[in-house]
């Protein structure tokens, strides 16, 4: 088996799935993606999107959180 007929292979058992999940969708996806270039990135290039696009979220001040904790150890008093 090619590497393109495993692509084909796993391309109509997604389909088959989805079909019986879904049923059948009014738009096909060669209608849906009609317009769209193909990609021509390499894999590479890829990663290095993602891991440029990757947004982490800033860490909050000590401050923050020892405060955080003080409160939590205030609740924990009330309930015991």
């Amino acid at each position: 088996m090619t590497l393109e007929e495993l692509q084909q292979l796993i391309d109509k058992r997604i389909s088959e799935r989805l079909n019986y999940l879904f049923g059948e969708f009014e738009i096909g996806e060669e209608e849906l993606f009609a317009d769209e270039e193909p990609d021509t990135r390499s894999w590479e290039q890829v990663q290095q999107d993602i891991e440029r696009d990757r947004w982490t979220p800033p860490r909050e001040p000590s401050h923050r959180l020892s405060y955080c904790a003080k409160i939590g150890k205030a609740d924990d008093s009330v309930y015991r």
